[in-house]
């Protein structure tokens, strides 16, 4: 991504951050209507003081980018990480503080909005977190696919998991399901054909009206309906 997309609200002062947002600045496609911001703070309307590592507008929706820089063996317990190198540190883990930062943010910017007159409404904006050190060893057990094969997935194998997310939720939003909480909690990799990561997308809002069995005409795309806390896999017909 060239620079005229990419905004540097304040230059960070730390080598690891930078690097980590450099290699985030080289995968991001330079089209449109992709954009990022770096390195800002915001005052939510709570009075909280959040610092915000990356914020990204993609086509598929933002999203607000805590950036770790962890060495060691990282493992969890229940919601609590737990990083591993000389002494065990325990902490909450940053994609519960990445979705509050997002929930507020985006609050925040529909109010200016708003004060401002601008007939807009702000997107869901989705909270990630980037463990930026190839060195780090992830043992994390909510993901079972990424914990056993994390270390050793090329680069095809990752993008392909971001896009059977990107074409699920596309075909659900086509089909009027919505995930008003879309985030890492809602979703499991699986070990699928060829040890290849199957991704599923969990807790789905159904939409009002009559649902139908059947609809899903891709099997590729069926993931976004597998799983509508409903007995079976339920679409609605168009």
């Amino acid at each position: 991504m060239q620079d005229s997309r990419w905004t540097t609200v304040t230059p960070t002062q730390f080598a690891q951050e930078r690097a980590a947002l450099e290699h985030v600045r080289r995968l991001l496609p330079d089209t449109e209507p992709y954009r990022a911001w770096s390195n800002f703070t915001c005052t939510a309307e709570t009075g909280h003081v959040h610092e915000v590592d990356l914020l990204v507008a993609t086509p598929s929706g933002s999203y607000l980018v805590e950036t770790k820089s962890l060495s060691g063996r990282l493992t969890n317990s229940g919601t609590n990480w737990l990083l591993s190198n000389d002494s065990v540190r325990t902490f909450d883990n940053p994609l519960h503080l990445a979705d509050l930062k997002g929930k507020r943010l985006r609050s925040l910017l529909n109010a200016q909005a708003l004060k401002d007159h601008v007939p807009l409404r702000i997107p869901f904006i989705q909270g990630a977190v980037f463990l930026s050190l190839p060195s780090l060893q992830i043992a994390l057990t909510e993901h079972h696919f990424m914990a056993h094969y994390g270390d050793r997935l090329e680069v095809g194998t990752r993008l392909d998991v971001i896009r059977q997310l990107a074409e699920a939720v596309a075909y659900a939003h086509g089909r009027r399901l919505h995930h008003r909480a879309l985030s890492a909690r809602s979703v499991l990799v699986l070990t699928g054909h060829r040890s290849r990561g199957q991704a599923e997308i969990d807790a789905w809002l159904r939409p009002p009206g009559k649902l139908h069995k059947g609809d899903a005409k891709d099997r590729g795309l069926a993931a976004a309906a597998q799983h509508l806390n409903v007995a079976s896999a339920l679409v609605p017909r168009e």
